[in-house]
């Protein structure tokens, strides 16, 4: 009889702040490498990309788009088999021009530089790490990053599962899942109010 093999932990989600702290290293990091971080970091903490959507993303897959109150947001277009999957709003206004800008260089090309054989290297963000270390820096757990980036979203009052599940382009939400201890913790009153308040505004 077959065994079921045991589902693996997802990787925890990078404690609050390391974000902020990983912006506060860039200046002091070598101009060589300081744009590449910082573009990794503005995909990884402002759309939540993996590190394999990373390694796809090009200048035609960032753009603008106005709000009806007029507020410009960018957004990042996550490819998955050359298709669209996902668009994904970056909220903070630096991260999202400093992408746009970027994408505005690079035209319809890569966000990174390519190899000789006219691609992208697999492991764009282990060679930053790489990099990094070189330089004496702590490298970035990408994984981490970006697991710290949904349980924020899962958290977000207004924001529901389906807008994180594809926001995230998960399939599920196995780092939700697999923290209970980082969720807010709702009496029955709290959750009483926010259905009766979600009831309420639904047509």
């Amino acid at each position: 009889m077959p065994t079921l093999s045991t589902r693996r932990r997802a990787t925890p989600p990078a404690r609050p702040g390391t974000a902020e702290e990983l912006y506060a290293l860039v200046p002091s990091v070598p101009e060589i490498i300081r744009k590449r971080l910082l573009l990794v970091l503005d995909l990884i903490t402002g759309a939540g990309l993996r590190t394999q959507e990373i390694r796809e993303i090009t200048g035609s897959d960032v753009a603008a788009f106005r709000l009806p109150g007029g507020r410009e947001i960018i957004e990042v277009r996550v490819r998955r088999r050359g298709k669209v999957d996902r668009r994904v709003p970056v909220l903070c206004p630096h991260r999202g021009h400093r992408l746009l800008k970027h994408a505005t260089e690079v035209g319809t090309g890569t966000f990174f530089p390519l190899m000789s054989n006219g691609r992208v290297y697999r492991n764009v963000v282990n060679r930053l790490n790489d990099r990094l270390r070189e330089y004496g820096f702590t490298g970035l757990d990408a994984v981490a990053l970006r697991n710290r980036w949904i349980m924020d979203l899962a958290v977000t009052p207004g924001i529901s599962t389906a807008a994180v599940l594809y926001l995230a382009g998960a399939g599920d939400l196995r780092v939700v899942a697999d923290q209970p201890e980082l969720l807010p913790k709702y009496s029955p009153e709290d959750l009483a109010t926010m259905l009766l308040e979600a009831q309420e505004k639904q047509p």
